[in-house]
């Protein structure tokens, strides 16, 4: 788990010391730093990824230093992970990582549009859950629920009563296959009437892909979310709360 974020010079943070438990809620008026504390953990996280381990100059914009001057040298140190950037005039940049202490990757960031679509691409059948990842605006959830409902039942009869519970009306969750590489997620309703659920309101939309991240199999170990209340409607914000706290506690999970 991270225990403390120390960031300077990074995009809106000049100099922000932060301690964090299993679920972190950042809160703070537009354009005080919210992303840019979010976009800092996710850099860190995965660059002991690329190849060479670092950010490479691709991913790195004069809009990530301090005021757009590459003079201001970016140091970040989240959790037992560190890391220095620095720019030179001729657009050449240095970068130094040095991993220690406990490892808080694969690090999944979430901005989550308001018409997440419910339908994927099929994906080839795995036994390690943690080879299916939820997209970055939400994708992958019919996928993701389609792997639940064949290898994982008991995970997607929790979800499907919880959600029953959230949206009403609802019978239960399908799959169709629109093609044979394609997997969609409908809705059964009362009556036995089913819908796609790309058909269904934004908000319900939205509440596919929350409880699809509290109940899938092999979460990431740390899970970043921007906005999450966005599209959700105030009365439901609790219940979407409450899904990613149980998350943050469960044996082994992941922070948030």
């Amino acid at each position: 788990m991270i225990e403390n974020v120390e960031i300077h010079n990074f995009r809106a943070l000049r100099d922000v010391k932060v301690s964090l438990s299993r679920l972190t809620v950042l809160i703070g008026p537009n354009n005080s730093g919210k992303t840019s504390f979010l976009r800092a953990i996710e850099r860190v996280g995965t660059a002991a990824f690329s190849k060479p381990p670092g950010i490479s100059l691709v991913d790195l914009a004069p809009t990530d230093f301090w005021r757009s001057d590459a003079k201001n040298q970016i140091a970040m140190q989240i959790g037992g992970r560190t890391m220095s950037l620095s720019a030179k005039m001729n657009h050449q940049h240095l970068y130094e990582t040095k991993l220690d202490g406990t490892d808080f990757a694969p690090v999944a960031f979430f901005r989550l549009p308001f018409d997440v679509k419910m339908q994927a691409d099929g994906i080839k059948d795995t036994p390690n859950a943690a080879d299916l990842k939820l997209g970055a605006r939400g994708e992958n959830v019919a996928a993701m629920v389609d792997y639940m409902l064949r290898r994982n039942r008991d995970r997607f009869d929790a979800m499907l009563k919880e959600a029953r519970e959230l949206i009403p009306g609802l019978q239960s969750l399908s799959i169709s296959t629109p093609t044979p590489q394609t997997r969609r997620l409908d809705l059964v309703m009362e009556g036995g009437w089913e819908m796609p659920a790309d058909s269904a309101s934004s908000g319900v939309r939205l509440l596919l892909f929350f409880l699809t991240l509290a109940h899938q199999s092999d979460p990431p170990k740390t899970i970043l979310i921007e906005e999450p209340e966005n599209g959700i409607h105030p009365r439901r914000l609790e219940e979407v709360m409450q899904m990613l706290i149980r998350l943050a506690e469960s044996p082994d999970g992941p922070q948030v």
